[in-house]
C-alpha cells in the first residue's frame, strides 16, 4: 500500500511483498521496539526521544497497523515474526536489544522460537501474555469468556468500546493519552484486529521461556487489568538470566505512565547495571 504522505525510504519490503514502515533514530547499540495489538510505532515516542541520544532506536508498525500495508494475509505470528526478521536483516542490525510490549511479547517470543538468538543480545518483555487465555493450571491472564466479550464488543460498537478498553489499561485517568491511543488503534482495520488476536489465542509460548539463552528484562505494571504481576514472576522463574521490575504506578502502559523510570530501567539493563535473581 502506497502512502504518499510518508517517506518511502522508511519502508522495508517483507517476505510476501508487504511494506513495513519504520523509523530509525540515533546511533550505537540498536534497540528495536515491538508494539502491541492495534497500536503503532508512535507509542514509543518518549523512548525514542530520550534514548536516541545514546542508542540507535528503531520503531516500526506491524503489518496491518499504523503506516504499514494492510495485505490480505493471515496475520498470524509467523507473519509478524517474519516481518521482524526482515527488518533486522535489511537494516543489518547486530547485537540487538529486542523490546516487546503486550502483543509484541508474543511476537518477540515467536521470533526467538523460530530464529533463536540470531542477532539478539537481550530481550525485554513488557506487560504481555505467554498464553492469551487462562486454563485451570495457568491463571495469569484473561478467561476465554472475557476474551470473547472483547471480540464481541469490538464488532458491535468499535469506537466506544475501543476507547473504553484502552482507558481501562491506565492506572489513573489519562484522557488525552486515551484519545491519542484510540486514534492510533483505529488505523488498524477491524478485520486485521480480529484476525491477529484470534491467532494469538492459538499461541502458547510457555515452553519457549526455558530456551531463552540471553538476558531478559521482565516489566509489568502493578495495576494491569489484563496481565497480573504474578505473570511476571512466572516468567522470572522459567528464564535463566532475568530480572523482574514492577511499576507500582502503572497499569498496562508503564512506558507512558512511568516513562522516566521505564527508560532508566531499560538503560541500566542494556548497560549491564542489573540485580538479577
Amino acid at each position: 500500500m502506497e502512502l504518499p504522505f510518508q517517506d518511502h525510504n522508511n519502508y522495508i519490503r517483507s517476505f510476501d511483498g508487504a511494506s513495513i514502515y519504520y523509523e530509525d533514530f540515533g546511533a550505537g547499540r540498536p534497540i528495536v521496539f515491538v508494539h502491541g495489538w492495534e497500536m503503532s510505532h508512535s507509542i514509543w515516542e518518549r523512548q525514542v526521544h530520550d534514548l536516541s541520544t545514546r542508542f540507535r532506536t528503531i520503531v516500526f508498525d506491524n503489518r496491518g497497523h499504523g503506516y504499514s500495508s494492510k495485505p490480505n494475509s493471515n496475520y498470524d505470528f509467523d507473519e509478524f515474526s517474519s516481518d521482524l526478521y526482515q527488518l533486522i536483516e535489511q537494516l543489518e542490525l547486530k547485537d540487538v536489544i529486542l523490546v516487546g510490549w503486550s502483543m509484541g511479547v508474543s511476537i518477540v517470543l515467536r521470533y526467538f522460537e523460530r530464529f533463536k538468538a540470531k542477532d539478539l543480545s537481550k530481550i525485554v518483555l513488557i506487560n504481555g501474555p505467554i498464553r492469551l487465555t487462562s486454563t485451570p493450571e495457568f491463571q495469569y491472564t484473561m478467561s476465554p469468556e472475557t476474551i470473547e466479550r472483547y471480540f464481541r464488543e469490538r464488532v458491535e460498537n468499535r469506537l466506544m468500546n475501543e476507547k473504553k478498553f484502552i482507558a481501562s489499561g491506565f492506572f489513573r485517568n489519562h484522557e488525552d493519552e486515551t484519545n491519542w491511543l484510540t486514534q492510533i488503534a483505529l488505523l488498524t482495520p477491524l478485520v486485521v484486529s480480529m484476525k491477529s488476536v484470534r491467532n494469538q489465542v492459538n499461541l502458547d509460548m510457555r515452553k519457549a521461556l526455558s530456551d531463552i539463552s540471553i538476558p531478559v528484562l521482565i516489566e509489568y505494571g502493578r495495576h494491569d487489568p489484563f496481565y497480573p504481576v504474578e505473570l511476571g514472576y512466572y516468567i522470572l522463574q522459567r528464564t535463566r538470566d532475568s530480572k523482574l521490575v514492577i511499576f507500582e504506578e502503572s497499569g498496562h502502559y508503564p512506558f507512558i505512565e512511568e516513562s522516566e523510570k521505564f527508560n532508566q530501567e531499560l538503560v541500566d539493563f542494556i548497560e549491564g547495571i542489573t540485580n538479577s535473581k
